[in-house]
């Protein structure tokens, strides 16, 4: 199965996207979770408003499967042979399969 290239660059181009952000929002929650960790203050501790962490883990979690399920369908529908080591290994095949076969 192969994909039309503009489909394919389309889900390439939003799993990338998708990564960098999530690699982001895992930042930021690590950021603010150690804040609130490291603080004795208490107004820091308040800042650290648990119900804002509580949504970011949920929007984390939905970016991980979005990033799961786009490079699933872009393995699915990958192409074939478009590599230079896939290209040469056809070629080959095809050499072979060409050539008579002497007895």
């Amino acid at each position: 199965m192969t994909m039309r290239s503009g489909l394919r660059k389309f889900a390439l181009t939003a799993h990338v996207t998708a990564s960098v952000g999530w690699l982001g929002t895992v930042a930021a929650f690590l950021a603010v979770a150690l804040a609130g960790l490291n603080s004795d203050d208490p107004a820091t501790l308040a800042s650290t408003d648990l119900r804002a962490v509580r949504v970011q883990l949920v929007v984390d979690a939905a970016a991980a499967v979005f990033v799961l399920l786009v490079a699933a369908t872009l393995s699915v529908y990958k192409p074939r042979g478009l590599t230079p080591y896939g290209r040469r290994k056809l070629r080959e095949q095809r050499a072979v399969s060409r050539t008579p076969q002497s007895a």
